[in-house]
């Protein structure tokens, strides 16, 4: 296998998200992060450490930024209702959309058990690494 470098950057670009007021744009940018990005991308990393027939090699960059927002309590409380609503969504969608739905929803859960299992520690899950 031919060998190479890769860079990925992921979110570089997010800014400081958390207001007062829950459910702005912003926030709703930092919550698809976390279910689309990081907490797949912890999973992933954490199955490759494990794998033994594996040796994986990484470098990742976390900004102070995300570290911020990644400890930040009142956003940790508001991610599980923020899942919560896409769920509730999901259920009243018409039979035709059922494919999507379902795997929206088992989506969803899955990340959301994830992020329950480390009680929204992503610091420390990727520190581990």
């Amino acid at each position: 296998m031919t060998k190479g470098n890769l860079a990925i950057v992921l979110h570089a670009h997010l800014p400081y998200v958390r207001s007062e007021e829950p459910g702005s744009l912003e926030e709703d940018w930092f919550f698809q992060a976390l279910v689309e990005c990081y907490l797949p991308l912890l999973q992933t990393l954490e199955e490759a450490s494990k794998a033994e027939n594996q040796t994986p090699k990484i470098t990742i960059g976390l900004s102070p930024t995300l570290l911020s927002l990644l400890e930040d309590e009142v956003l940790k409380n508001r991610f599980e209702e923020w899942v919560a609503l896409r769920l509730e969504v999901l259920n009243t969608l018409e039979a035709n959309c059922l494919q999507a739905v379902q795997h929206l929803k088992d989506h969803f859960k899955k990340q959301l058990s994830s992020w329950k299992r480390c009680k929204g520690d992503l610091i420390g899950r990727f520190d581990k690494l």
